[in-house]
This record gives structure tokens, sequence and C-alpha cells, in this order.
């Protein structure tokens, strides 16, 4: 009977040995290959300002202007049937920048760090506080041009130096470390965020 036992152990071990063992460690060893989760560098804080540099910031929004040619403003709106100025911000950092922002200008306002006019970069966010609605809000590009839902245009570019715009100005807040990277969805470029500090 101890014969038997020992013989059941002996080739449980044995099975162990050439099949289990060797399936566990190809498992072990595919885990440590997997890619180790990203923290954010000196590098990734500095990306954003090589980007903006480099005009990239700007011809990403640019570029993102086509898939929203003829977009009309809708109070409300969250699609390109329809869209105010807070729900296309929304959608172009959700789009370009893989950052969630919230759907209100207000609450998007509360976001980010302030900067001067003359500080102004390409993904900035610039606010204005009309007579007709408390918040307005639109994307800086350049040279004082910003893209923004108009209620009379639909999506559009201005002009915060001129007119209407320069009059009632209010603020700009930039989203920090955003940096263009390929997008997992062909070869449009992107940009990700690590964190957005508020």
């Amino acid at each position: 009977m101890n014969r038997f036992f020992s013989d059941v152990l002996r080739d449980t071990t044995s099975l162990l040995i050439t099949t289990v063992l060797p399936f566990s460690i190809i498992f072990l060893l595919s885990a440590c290959a997997s890619p180790e989760k990203r923290s954010v560098s000196t590098a990734d804080v500095y990306g954003r300002a090589s980007a903006v540099r480099n005009g990239e910031l700007e011809r990403l929004l640019r570029d993102n202007l086509s898939n929203w040619q003829g977009a009309r403003y809708r109070f409300g709106g969250e699609s390109w049937r329809g869209i105010d100025c807070s729900g296309f911000v929304m959608h172009v950092y959700e789009d370009l920048f893989r950052i969630t922002l919230p759907r209100t200008s207000a609450a998007q306002a509360d976001l980010g760090y302030r900067v001067s006019n003359a500080e102004l970069e390409a993904g900035d966010l610039v606010f204005f506080r009309p007579p007709s609605y408390p918040y307005h809000v639109g994307i800086y590009l350049s040279a004082g041009e910003f893209v923004h839902v108009s209620s009379s245009r639909g999506v559009t570019v201005a002009n915060l130096r001129l007119g209407y715009w320069h009059r009632y100005f209010w603020t700009a807040k930039r989203i920090p470390f955003l940096r263009p990277k390929p997008c997992a969805f062909g070869t449009r470029d992107c940009a990700t965020v690590d964190r957005a500090v508020q």
C-alpha cells in the first residue's frame, strides 16, 4: 500500500514538473514583460512647452476644426448637429488630449492656472463674460485667434484682441501637462495628459 502511494506521489510530481511548472514560468515571465506604468517625469512637464514651440498643439487644434465644420450652436448640445461652447471645449479636450473636463464653462473656469494675455499658448482656455450669458469659453490657437462656438456662426475662429471679444475678455486658464502623442486609432496625432492640476 505504501508503494502505491509512493508511485502516485512520484507520478503526480513528475506531471507537475513536466507540464504545470513550464506554463507557470511562461506566465510569470510574460507578466514581467508587461509595460510598466509611467509616472510623470520632468520631460513630460516640459513636453508641453516643446509641443507649443513646435506648433504641434496649434496644428492639432486647427486640424480638428474640419471635424466641426458646419456645426451649429445649440444650448446644451453635445454633437455636430448642435453644440454649445463648453460642450465643444469638453469634446475637443477629450478627443485630442484625453482630458475629461466638466460640462459647464463656469466649472471649466475653475480648472488649471491663470495665464495673462501675453503668456497665452495654443490649447489654453479663454473665458469671456458677455452681457447675454454668464460665461463663454473657447480654446486659444495663436496670434490672438481662438476657436469657439458662436451663437450666430456655430464653430468658428475669432480674435480676442478685436471688438466684441476684446471688450468681454475675462480670463485665461492653462491645463498643464499636454503633450502630443500618436493616438491608438490610425496615424492621427493627439495629446495625452498624465495628470491635470487644478
